[in-house]
């Protein structure tokens, strides 16, 4: 492990042992992302096994929203330390653009207050006693049917290979692309018959659509989306294959913020997708399970 310049050993990642144990009591050992929340196991001894501490501002050259350190701020003190689980810390690193550092610091801030001592008193619930979960399904479906364009264009992208060459990575988005995330980004505002569209009483669910809509209005307001017309929208999804972790995982580094950013997108709605699908009393027939 690396020292210091008083010579003491400091862990990999910069963060003493003792920030690291703060950080995750504070955060009520679960990952801070509000649409996650996953419970983070790890050894006494020090080896996290689900949990990891991440930087909010990067500590390494290059590293995400690391040239925003404020001027004199330790990198590796508590402030800048949030608890995730490891593929929320994959997915804050692999698009700042999406994940920039107000966001981060306000879900950690939203996590320290649900575990302090004045938030753990439950709240009445506005759940009816007679509530069903799978009365949402449909509406979830719905929710992500606005995005279906969008998650076909990018599947085929995945599985054209384009993107991994420089002649043939600038690729057009339609308009009925560019169309899906726009109603999507649109979709807690949609209203029908003076009632929200998509409002869910489950709480994940409330978390997950949030989160889905905020990066959809992130995307739709990339430099390449400015102009309205109808026309298709040229972008560069340039991508290389690289490795992530010591145990040899590879993932995709686009090159380009508006490429990081959709890719970042697909990602989220998947991952929601199957949060939902995987829910062990899940009980939809086969022609209503999520999925494009």
């Amino acid at each position: 492990m690396p020292s210091n310049e008083f010579g003491a050993t400091m862990p990999a990642t910069g963060f003493l042992d003792t920030i690291k144990e703060q950080i995750r009591e504070a955060s009520g050992r679960k990952c801070s992302a509000p649409f996650c929340r996953d419970p983070l196991t790890y050894y006494n001894a020090g080896v996290v096994i689900l949990g990891e501490i991440a930087h909010i501002y990067g500590h390494g050259f290059g590293s995400a929203r690391s040239h925003l350190l404020p001027l004199g701020m330790d990198p590796h003190c508590y402030a800048n330390g949030i608890s995730l689980c490891r593929v929320c810390h994959r997915m804050i690193d692999r698009c700042p653009e999406l994940f920039p550092a107000e966001l981060i610091f306000l879900w950690k801030a939203e996590a320290e207050n649900e575990n302090s001592v004045q938030s753990r008193a439950f709240p009445p619930s506005m759940i009816p006693p007679a509530y069903d979960l799978r009365a949402e399904f449909p509406i979830v479906s719905e929710f992500l049917g606005l995005f279906a364009p969008f998650l076909i264009f990018m599947h085929d992208l995945y599985y054209s290979g384009n993107g991994k060459n420089r002649s043939t990575s600038v690729l057009p988005v339609s308009t009925e692309v560019l169309n899906s995330i726009r109603a999507g980004a649109m979709a807690l505002g949609q209203y029908r018959n003076k009632v929200p569209v998509f409002f869910f009483q489950h709480p994940p669910f409330r978390s997950w659509a949030s989160e889905i809509v905020r990066g959809a209005q992130a995307v739709r307001t990339m430099p390449e989306f400015a102009l309205l017309n109808d026309t298709p929208y040229w972008v560069d999804f340039h991508y290389q294959i690289v490795v992530v972790d010591s145990d040899g995982t590879e993932d995709l580094s686009f090159s380009f913020s508006t490429g990081r950013a959709m890719r970042e997108l697909y990602l989220q709605i998947r991952r929601f997708e199957r949060y939902v699908n995987d829910l062990p009393f899940h009980g939809m027939p086969a022609g209503l399970r999520l999925g494009f």
